[in-house]
């Protein structure tokens, strides 16, 4: 059974990578490749079914997704870097920075979702990404974002509105660094970022 959550999810995030965004795409985009899928991943039953994939999406939790996705992002992110940059030109640091962004289309059905992603300078690849509570705000939400993650290599940047201390020393913990823009009207202090 978890063998077949694993798969069924690798293969829903692979087809949602390839723009498939819908149950039906996703169900199709399978199914074309069903032949090499099969034998490229070692399938002993085959790729699942259109019903199978409904049942699974139905299922798996955002969080597992997310993370199938972001792996696999992660992994041909740096293929693609390794291929087109010699290793003496990869910087010693990576950039990324914390957005938040009110999903479009969505006030029409009568609600609205704010999302926080933390996203790769350069490449753009989105590596996280929390829905902001109701009643709360972005700063209560970047914590969750960032958890568990190892900044260690990173300079991760933000606006004022995440001028924040308790973020900036999450950031240091996590083995990062980080950037922000302090307003003038921020007291000064004599801490700083490493």
């Amino acid at each position: 059974q978890r063998e077949m959550c694993i798969r069924d999810s690798g293969l829903i995030a692979a087809a949602m990578t390839n723009g498939a965004c819908s149950e039906k795409a996703i169900a199709r985009w399978v199914g074309v490749r069903r032949e090499e899928l099969t034998e490229r991943l070692k399938l002993a039953h085959g790729v699942p079914s259109a019903s199978t994939l409904r049942r699974a999406l139905q299922t798996i939790s955002v969080e597992t997704l997310e993370a199938r996705l972001n792996a696999y992002v992660s992994k041909a992110e740096v293929k693609q870097t390794k291929e087109t940059a010699p290793e003496e030109d990869l910087p010693g640091l990576q950039g990324q920075s914390i957005d938040g962004k009110t999903v479009r289309g969505l006030r029409r059905y009568g609600r609205s979702l704010h999302l926080v992603s933390l996203v790769r300078h350069g490449s753009g690849v989105v590596l996280n990404q929390v829905a902001v509570s109701d009643k709360s705000n972005e700063i209560t939400a970047v914590p969750q974002l960032l958890a568990k993650r190892d900044l260690t290599g990173t300079v991760t940047t933000m606006d004022a509105l995440l001028t924040q201390r308790s973020l900036c020393q999450q950031i240091l913990n996590q083995g990062g660094h980080y950037l922000v823009a302090v307003k003038r009207n921020h007291p000064c202090t004599e801490k700083t970022g490493r």
